[in-house]
């Protein structure tokens, strides 16, 4: 499972309930898989946690890392591997966030929330983001549509 190292420090994990978001040992952390709107599906637990050896938290850079599950998945029509493309992003482009972040009432949600945002234009993004390399760099930009984003506790979560 791929997620952002920042949400992985020190063989802990950072997880949401209802009263907001806490650290938990690695071996109370489970992983449920499937369709969002499956709510049979069985959790997982987590063996390990590789964090990218270049992960640089001062910086926000190579913010990745990947959770070993203690089983094998079994691939169906709701579980697939996540496809790479090396096609160009741009501007423009419609994506989708999922996230278990805190909603606008401030409190976590206990549903998968979405949101469909659209890539931004580079003048866009270098205005928030000094240094900006380009929607082709090492991040993904999305354009500041009202009322629709992602929230605090989403990080982790697929685009």
């Amino acid at each position: 499972v791929l997620t952002a190292a920042h949400c992985m420090v020190e063989a802990d994990a950072v997880v949401g309930s209802t009263k907001g978001f806490f650290r938990a040992p690695l071996s109370e952390v489970q992983v449920a898989v499937g369709s969002i709107l499956n709510t049979t599906a069985s959790p997982i637990g987590v063996k390990r946690v590789v964090i990218s050896p270049l992960y640089d938290p001062k910086n926000n850079t190579h913010d990745i890392a990947l959770l070993e599950l203690n089983s094998a998945l079994t691939f169906n029509n709701s579980v697939k591997p996540a496809l790479i493309t090396s096609a160009r992003i741009g501007a423009g482009k419609s994506c989708v966030a999922l996230g278990w972040g805190y909603t606008e009432n401030r409190t976590v949600s206990n549903v998968l929330q979405q949101v469909q945002l659209e890539t931004a234009k580079n003048d866009q993004c270098s205005t928030g983001y000094p240094g900006w390399a380009g929607q082709d760099g090492d991040l993904i930009c999305t354009g500041n549509t009202p009322g629709r984003d992602t929230c605090y506790g989403d990080s982790g979560g697929p685009l």
